[in-house]
């Protein structure tokens, strides 16, 4: 590839990361399907086992769905022992973070997070190749639209009973890419009280969404009380929404029945299209360690703010059968 080319291929990768936050969600769609439509052409094959067709209409349909476990008790177990004694950090991501890192017990007495470096997560047992599991990936598959690219996988704690909740439990949106999904596997037991992720369904596609709005706007019509103003459709979506955080909105009120709350014991994973609203809630009881990772089209924009480089793949620590589509897949974390 000459010099030129890297230009133009850094300028057009520029543009789509631009453009992520700059369009409403009919362009996101377009763009988004030519993504996939690309990558099916370009991208290793890679042969999966058929997914499963409750899931992935539920992941469809509602943005979200349930995984069941993912690992056992004793694997979650070695994971937490092998995360209580790594350095870890004061946010839930590392990059947001003052950069100093500390002891567990340092960490949460810090603040209400504590989360790992890319070096240390890659070296972590099963989380690598619970991200590769083909039925899994054949889940991602069906609804990227193609082989996706493992662009993020993060580890934190959320600690119990803190002061105030955290930045994470606003309702917001995710704006990782055009479309991409995020699976979370709780490493520790997590009921009502321990933190769970809660979705709001419905809320990631702007034809669902917007007739709740339709619903809402014609019950204030009709005088409902309680409703201060009509809600435009384009206010709750990107590029007028940005990621939703800021938005006073009774959103129980405006997709009543629609938040969905995820706990199960130590090993339970969700897979969400996190561009749907959510959040985290406040652990009041125990703590919480989850793993988190994130599957898309291409390099996209978080993928830089988050400053994670390749490693090569010696640092594993243990073998892995890798394969053309493997190496695709995870080129953004590993040294193909």
């Amino acid at each position: 590839m000459t010099q030129k080319d890297d230009r133009d291929g850094a300028i057009c990768l520029g543009a789509l990361q631009q453009l992520q936050n700059q369009v409403g969600p009919e362009v996101r769609s377009e763009i988004a399907a030519y993504l996939a439509r690309t990558v099916g052409e370009t991208a290793p094959p890679l042969e999966l086992p058929t997914p499963s067709e409750a899931t992935c209409t539920r992941l469809h349909d509602e943005g979200c769905a349930p995984l069941g476990r993912l690992l056992s008790d004793s694997q979650c177990r070695e994971v937490e022992d092998y995360f209580r004694a790594r350095p870890c950090f004061n946010t839930h991501v590392p990059v947001y973070s003052d950069q100093l890192p500390r002891s567990f017990a340092d960490c949460r007495d810090a603040g209400h997070y504590a989360s790992y470096r890319w070096l240390d997560i890659a070296a972590a047992p099963h989380l690598v190749e619970t991200a590769l599991r083909p039925d899994l990936l054949a889940i991602v598959g069906d609804y990227l639209g193609c082989l996706p690219t493992i662009y993020s996988i993060h580890a934190w704690w959320t600690f119990a009973d803190r002061p105030t909740p955290a930045q994470t439990h606003r309702i917001h949106r995710d704006l990782d890419d055009f479309r991409f999904l995020a699976m979370f596997v709780y490493l520790t037991d997590v009921g009502p009280k321990d933190g769970p992720t809660r979705m709001i369904r419905r809320t990631h596609r702007h034809d669902l969404s917007n007739r709740y709005v339709e619903q809402y706007n014609a019950q204030i019509a009709a005088g409902a009380s309680g409703a201060a103003a009509t809600v435009s459709p384009t206010l709750l979506f990107p590029p007028e929404s940005g990621n939703a955080r800021r938005l006073n909105l009774d959103f129980a009120r405006l997709f009543p029945g629609l938040e969905e709350e995820f706990t199960g014991p130590a090993g339970t994973a969700v897979v969400a299209d996190t561009f749907g609203l959510h959040h985290g809630t406040m652990p009041k009881e125990r703590d919480r360690l989850v793993c988190w990772i994130r599957y898309g089209l291409y390099q996209n924009e978080i993928y830089r703010i988050d400053q994670n480089v390749p490693l090569p793949w010696s640092t594993l620590g243990r073998p892995l059968v890798r394969t053309p589509a493997i190496d695709y897949m995870m080129r953004l974390l590993f040294q193909s």
